[in-house]
């Protein structure tokens, strides 16, 4: 079938159309891992399917196809074989992705094609696949474990889509519930500085440094707290903010009981060099030194 032409594409669709007519256009849209709104504009036949879009419908054609021509015995194991090689791909995705986290032994294959379509940039797939899950009827079906994570990334994908108001919501439901799954408090943390950083977007400083400084109570080598209150003192334009942030990192990182991990500070510093953020932070004058400290930092790390 030919999915690389726009009138392929229309006949790719009219086909899957008429094989999945009785599908709900909720599952329309997770077989094709679209949106239900595309998959409104699909169904109404005014539009072709993109070329990935295209290809998932011949792949679904294929399958049924092929299905169609084996008898009932064969059929029965044939559906078992593609179950098992289904859920064995979605754990491997899921182990990449979430499980050196620490976050569960076993991630559901939504959230695993969720996180796929963020990392590959279709936040309108990701979120689709989120708010269908993390819908009011839905969201008791969830482990209460992954809850706040999944949470987390659905602020994540709203933020980037520049729905910065419903990010901080997401985020401040992803405390909460990790809060009540008693998730370890640097992931809690985490929930705090990307809700941080959404603030920022909004033009509100403060209720940033709100954020970076409790998530640095519970959390006090937690470096992204730090970038941040180093953004929202540029955005505020306050040297004397901006000095008090400086100095208190310089103050983690020179203390003993310092777990900031050396990554973390060298990823600070590409990010530091370069940061929009922080364009009037890097004209001070206590910027060098806060600069100095870290490389100071990763040079002992390195002859350690």
């Amino acid at each position: 079938m030919d999915t690389l032409t726009l009138s392929g594409r229309r006949e790719v669709s009219k086909q899957f159309n008429g094989l999945f007519v009785r599908l709900s256009n909720k599952n329309y849209a997770r077989r094709l891992g679209i949106s239900e709104r595309t998959a409104r504009g699909l169904r109404a036949g005014g539009r072709a399917p993109h070329k990935e879009t295209a290809k998932r419908m011949v792949d679904c054609i294929n399958q049924v196809v092929d299905i169609s021509t084996k008898d009932e015995a064969e059929l029965a194991r044939y559906v078992e074989d593609v179950r098992r090689a289904n859920e064995a791909k979605q754990l491997q995705i899921s182990i990449e992705i979430m499980v050196e986290d620490g976050i569960c032994t076993h991630i559901p294959a939504w959230f695993a094609r969720a996180q796929k379509a963020f990392d590959g940039g279709n936040f309108e797939v990701a979120e689709a696949i989120m708010q269908d899950r993390l819908a009011a009827e839905d969201i008791a079906s969830v482990d209460p474990v992954l809850r706040p994570y999944a949470l987390n990334r659905l602020g994540l994908i709203l933020q980037y889509r520049g729905r910065v108001g419903e990010a901080v919501d997401a985020y401040k439901a992803a405390l909460e519930t990790g809060l009540l799954a008693h998730r370890p408090v640097v992931h809690l943390a985490w929930f705090r500085t990307n809700m941080a950083g959404a603030y920022i977007r909004m033009h509100d400083p403060d209720k940033a440094l709100e954020e970076c400084e409790r998530a640095l109570e519970s959390c006090p080598a937690h470096l992204p707290a730090f970038h941040l209150a180093l953004c929202s003192s540029d955005a505020l334009r306050d040297p004397c903010r901006l000095a008090f942030w400086a100095g208190r990192m310089i103050q983690e990182i020179r203390s003993e009981r310092s777990n900031i991990h050396e990554d973390w500070l060298q990823k600070f510093l590409n990010r530091a060099a370069k940061d929009p953020d922080l364009a009037w932070a890097r004209r001070q004058p206590n910027w060098e030194d806060l600069i100095q400290e870290v490389n100071m930092r990763l040079a002992t790390a390195v002859g350690s």
